[in-house]
C-alpha cells in the first residue's frame, strides 16, 4: 500500500512537467542560437536542489508579471531538460545518449547540486559502459572532472588508467604536456620533474593505484590494460570492486614461442610453477586469445593421468584493439567438465578442454593451434577450428597482498 501511494504521488508530480499548470518560474536556458524557455514550479525546484533553493531566494530573484525569470546560459537546453525531468521524478536511460552529452549532464548535475544518487549513477555508467571512450578522451575528462569533488569516482578511475599505461606511452602521449597540478597528484608531478631533470624513465615511481597494481614483464602481446580484464576473471569480480585492497599482480614471463628453440624448453620452464596464463596472437587476424590454468602443478602429468582441472580455469579472447576493453570475452570450465579443464602431454603444448577448446603446438616450423568449444562456456571465440599463431607467451601469475 505504501509503495503504491509513493508511485502514484511520483506519477502525479511527473505530469506537472508535461502540463505545467500553476507554474511560477520561467527558466531561459542556453546561448543563441541554441536557447529554450522552460516553465516550472519554484517550490519543487527548491525542494530538490540546494542550488535552486539559494538561487530562488527572495533577494536573488527577478520577477516579471508575477513570474520568476531565471537564466541559465551555461547549460544546453537538451541537458537541462533531462535534469528538469529528473527533478520532477522522471526516469531516463543513459544508453540513449552520447557519452559527451552524459559528461555534460554530470557537470550540470554537479553545478545544480542534484542529489548524489544521480551523480554516482552517471559516473558508474561511464566507467562500466564507456571505458574505451574514457581512454580515448582521458585528458579532456580529467580536466573537466578534477576540480569537482562530487566527480571523485570518475577522476580516480582516470588516474588509474594513467597509472596502468606503459610508462613510455604515458610520456609520449600528445596530451602529456598539458597535464598540470590541478589534474595530477603532487607526488606524481614531483616524480615527473625528476624524470625531466635526470632523463631516467625508470626513476619514475607512479603513485599507488587504487586498484591492484599490475606488472606484466616483457610481453609483446598484452599490456596492463589487458591484465585488468584478466585479473577481474581470476578474482571473479569487477576490477573496480578491489579499490580498497592493496594487491600486486605479477605476470612473470616464463616462455615465448618466437624465442624458443622449437618448443624444447616449454615444459622445462612452465611445469610446476603455480597458476599460469597463456596468451596467443593469431596470425592474419591479430586476435588475442588464451587461457588460465589455475592449478599449482604444471603442464606435464604423464601419459597415464593427463586430464585434470579446477573450477577456476577459464579461456578468453581480447580485442585486437586493446582499448576496447568491453569487447573482451571469457568462459569458465563447465561444472560437469572440471576434470577435463587441462590436458597434459609430455611432448605437447598447452591444451584446455577435450575439444580441444584451445590448443597450441610447440613447434615454430608448424605454428598451428586449434579451438573447438566443448568443455568451456561457449561464445568466447568468434571462430572455431584451426588457426596459425604469430606468437604466444606463458606467464606465471603471482598475487601478493601488500602489508
Amino acid at each position: 500500500m505504501y509503495s503504491e501511494l509513493l508511485t502514484q504521488l511520483s506519477n502525479d508530480i511527473i505530469k506537472l512537467i508535461h502540463n505545467p499548470e500553476g507554474y511560477d518560474i520561467k527558466i531561459k536556458v542556453g546561448e543563441p542560437p541554441n536557447t529554450k524557455e522552460f516553465k516550472a514550479h519554484s517550490l519543487i525546484l527548491r525542494a530538490r536542489s540546494p542550488y535552486f533553493n539559494r538561487a530562488l531566494s527572495h533577494e536573488w530573484t527577478k520577477k516579471q508579471e508575477n513570474l520568476i525569470i531565471f537564466e541559465k546560459p551555461n547549460v544546453s537546453p537538451n541537458i537541462f531538460e533531462i535534469i528538469l525531468r529528473y527533478i520532477y521524478g522522471e526516469i531516463f536511460h543513459l544508453e540513449d545518449h552520447d557519452p559527451f552529452d552524459i559528461l555534460d549532464l554530470l557537470i550540470a548535475a554537479d553545478e545544480i547540486m542534484i542529489d548524489d544518487v544521480l551523480i554516482d549513477h552517471v559516473q558508474t555508467y561511464l566507467i562500466h559502459s564507456k571505458a574505451a571512450w574514457i581512454d580515448e578522451n582521458l585528458l579532456d575528462i580529467l580536466t573537466i572532472v578534477s576540480p569537482r569533488n562530487s566527480c571523485r569516482k570518475l577522476r580516480e578511475y582516470c588516474l588509474d588508467e594513467i597509472i596502468l599505461r606503459d610508462l613510455s606511452s604515458f610520456f609520449d602521449a600528445d596530451w602529456f604536456p598539458s597535464l598540470n597540478e590541478f589534474i595530477l597528484p603532487e607526488s606524481l608531478l614531483n616524480n615527473i620533474m625528476h624524470y625531466y631533470q635526470t632523463d631516467c624513465l625508470y626513476s619514475i615511481m607512479l603513485p599507488a593505484s587504487r586498484n591492484p597494481v599490475i606488472r606484466i614483464n616483457s610481453s609483446v602481446i598484452i599490456n596492463p590494460k589487458c591484465g585488468k580484464n584478466i585479473i577481474s576473471w581470476i578474482e571473479k569480480k569487477p576490477f573496480q570492486s578491489n579499490r580498497n585492497i592493496n594487491y600486486t599482480y605479477n605476470f612473470n614471463l616464463l616462455y615465448r614461442a618466437s624465442c624458443d628453440d622449437n618448443g624444447h624448453s616449454f615444459h622445462q620452464k612452465c611445469d610446476n610453477v603455480g597458476p599460469t596464463l597463456i596468451v596467443i596472437k593469431v596470425e592474419g587476424t591479430n586476435e588475442i586469445i588464451g587461457g588460465y590454468n589455475a592449478l599449482n602443478d604444471g603442464w606435464q602429468r604423464g601419459w597415464l593421468s593427463f586430464s585434470r582441472g579446477s573450477k577456476d580455469c577459464f579461456i578468453f579472447s581480447l580485442s585486437n584493439d586493446i582499448k576496447k576493453a568491453e569487447d573482451a570475452k571469457y568462459g569458465y570450465i563447465l561444472s560437469d567438465q572440471i576434470d577435463s579443464a587441462i590436458y597434459d602431454h609430455p611432448e605437447g603444448g598447452p591444451c584446455f578442454g577435450s575439444g580441444p577448446d584451445l590448443y597450441v603446438s610447440l613447434k615454430r616450423d608448424q605454428p598451428v593451434g586449434y579451438r573447438l568449444n566443448r568443455c568451456y562456456k561457449s561464445g568466447v571465440f568468434n571462430r572455431q577450428g584451426s588457426f596459425r599463431w604469430k606468437d604466444w607467451e606463458v606467464f606465471q601469475i603471482v598475487k601478493n597482498i601488500n602489508s
